[in-house]
């Protein structure tokens, strides 16, 4: 008999490891999905085969252990040193000391070793995970092996913790700034939860830690962050240019009102004189008197702020004319790919702009 005993339980320790290996992988493939994003801080702490998923800032595993509201004992065993940097970290996992853990596909089972054999931990793993561990025989064995009393209660304290309680950040969207911009409107600030305890000791040991009261006696203030949604471009002068829309690679003439053989003289057909600043559009796709800034593609410099005033029998589609009004800068640009930007602000002058824009 004892001669099968202990098979058992080298069987079982056999078993158990490669159950806490394979258990270790399945949590932290979970947890990686999920856990430590670089874009927002997202932690998961595996607690004794709870996961619990926290946002947390930047810090140390402490850190998020604190926004967990999780109090280390001396009992508790942790995959890494508390005060190790989040980033360096690929899950947080704690458990008891003494704890057999099993890892099931889609269960955890946590099995504190403070009352019992390994044989009762096979025992209680067969029944609750539905795996085959014993034979028949091997169970008949375990359950005639007599089972340790638990350590006396020596000390029993009432004692009180306090923790911080994480703020959230609200992101608040700001048609005032561009794409890109953000600007803090309040700062966050953390507020604190009271956790009392009723605390069992065996000679100077915590056995047993169990919450009589859990709240939160300051709540936290969320901070407020403004994001901009206003689209912009940069002139190739550096300088930001906000807009609504934008017309791609049209295919763009340079013209003058100074030509030869101009039979229209400097007249428009919304009704303002011919000069820089004056492009001929399709009026079917940009409409008379809109207001845009003309940028070279492809190392071509930019036209710079426009109004659409002009229109064409030659000009359909993606095409526009540039008035030029310099015959031999006209002549030097010809035709070119431009990107046409619709101005956010219709309410611009446009030649006011094209007379600051150096």
């Amino acid at each position: 008999m004892k001669q099968k005993f202990s098979e058992i339980i080298r069987r079982f320790g056999a078993l158990r490891y490669p159950l806490i290996v394979v258990g270790a992988i399945l949590a932290s493939a979970c947890i990686a999905a999920t856990v430590f994003a670089a874009d927002i801080d997202t932690v998961g702490v595996n607690y004794k085969g709870q996961i619990t998923e926290i946002t947390c800032h930047e810090g140390t595993v402490n850190d998020a252990l604190k926004a967990a509201g999780i109090i280390l004992t001396n009992n508790d065993k942790i995959n890494c040193d508390s005060e190790t940097a989040l980033s360096a970290v690929q899950s947080v996992e704690i458990s008891d000391k003494n704890d057999t853990i099993l890892f099931v596909p889609g269960k955890v089972y946590t099995f504190p070793q403070t009352h019992g054999t390994a044989i009762d931990y096979a025992l209680e793993m067969s029944d609750r995970s539905g795996l085959d561990i014993l034979s028949d025989e091997e169970r008949r064995v375990a359950e005639a092996t007599p089972t340790p009393s638990p350590a006396p209660v020596s000390e029993v304290k009432n004692e009180t913790e306090y923790w911080d309680v994480a703020f959230k950040t609200d992101r608040r969207p700001d048609d005032t700034m561009y794409e890109g911009q953000t600007k803090t409107i309040r700062e966050g600030e953390k507020g604190q939860r009271q956790v009392d305890y009723i605390v069992k000791y065996s000679n100077g040991k915590v056995v047993s830690k169990e919450v009589t009261s859990d709240k939160v006696i300051k709540e936290p203030v969320n901070k407020i962050v403004a994001y901009g949604t206003m689209k912009s471009t940069q002139t190739d002068k550096g300088k930001n240019v906000a807009y609504s829309k934008v017309y791609r690679n049209f295919s763009a003439t340079g013209y003058s009102w100074k030509e030869p053989d101009n039979i229209w003289g400097r007249s428009t057909s919304y009704g303002i004189l011919a000069q820089d600043g004056v492009i001929a559009v399709d009026k079917s796709i940009i409409k008379l008197g809109t207001k845009v800034y003309v940028e070279g593609v492809g190392g071509v410099p930019d036209y710079g702020y426009a109004i659409a005033a002009d229109t064409g029998n030659a000009i359909k589609g993606n095409k526009v004319d540039l008035h030029i009004e310099d015959l031999t800068a006209m002549h030097k640009w010809g035709r070119k790919n431009v990107n046409i930007y619709i101005l956010e602000d219709q309410s611009v002058n446009i030649f006011d702009l094209r007379n600051n824009d150096v």
